[in-house]
């Protein structure tokens, strides 16, 4: 059919998300089944209690009459769209819940990995088919929300859905821009430091360099304190030394001391001779 004969109220207006993978339901099947042998049977909640620990209410639509479902989860409370990809369902508020406390997530994932790698062939195809079915359902939906894109784009539109993330993402990075720029602030609106900046620890070796400066200093600028001497002092001086210069005695004893001096000179001249 034309595009243009395509009711618009037919088409899908919001971006389908991706289906679950072969493993995916796997996932959630090897999962409801351990939490209702570990729940059910530890605690006896039955049904109540394993939809109470996944998120769901008591009495809620369950998935049923699947003769092609595995034996082993045909028993289980599963919920009635429990192969569709989360993102699809309508979005509900999560009321606050008790965890279980049985068995922590990295636990859970880490035993459905490793029933994955043993699972039986009838398990293996029931994922494998209900995973291409729920990727033949995308595909159209895809097609169709193209189809609506398409018209919305021809008249300068967006679908809702596209503004909606749009508008998420501006708000973020607002958020995140409007952080920035008061952590800038905030650094702006403190007084600088006044002065040079500070200078960086001293090494043993310019410690001492700085100290040998630092004695230099001293010493060129000591200046030696002038020292008073009395006038009575400074006249009697020069009457002392000219009163040893003209003293007899002091002449005799440096007459006496070249005499002997010179005994000796020529006493050694005559041994040597």
């Amino acid at each position: 059919a034309d595009d243009d004969e395509v009711d618009l109220t037919t088409l899908v207006t919001t971006k389908p998300p991706r289906p679950y993978t072969e493993y995916t339901m796997f996932y959630q099947l090897e999962r409801e089944f351990i939490l209702h042998r570990v729940l059910a049977s530890a605690d006896g909640g039955g049904a109540d209690a394993v939809a109470a620990a996944r998120g769901g209410e008591p009495g809620e639509a369950l998935f049923k009459d699947d003769p092609l479902m595995p034996k082993k989860y045909r028993s289980l409370p599963l919920k009635a769209d429990w192969y569709i990809s989360g993102k699809s369902k309508k979005p509900t508020k999560r009321k606050h819940r008790k965890s279980h406390g049985k068995i922590g997530f990295l636990e859970l994932t880490r035993m459905i990995a490793k029933r994955w790698g043993e699972v039986d062939d009838e398990t293996r195809q029931y994922c494998k088919m209900m995973a291409a079915m729920e990727l033949v359902k995308y595909k159209e939906d895809m097609e169709s929300y193209n189809v609506y894109k398409g018209r919305l784009e021809a008249i300068g539109e967006i679908p809702q859905d596209m503004k909606d993330r749009l508008a998420k993402k501006k708000r973020a990075a607002d958020r995140k821009q409007g952080g920035a720029a008061g952590g800038g602030r905030a650094s702006s609106s403190a007084s600088p430091p006044s002065g040079p900046p500070p200078l960086p620890k001293p090494t043993r070796k310019s410690a001492r360099r700085a100290a040998a400066v630092r004695a230099d200093r001293v010493i060129s600028r000591f200046v030696a304190p002038k020292i008073s001497v009395p006038p009575s002092r400074r006249a009697a001086e020069p009457i002392a030394a000219e009163a040893v210069q003209s003293s007899p005695g002091a002449g005799r004893e440096a007459s006496d001391m070249e005499a002997f001096i010179s005994s000796i000179v020529n006493d050694g001249g005559t041994g040597a001779a």
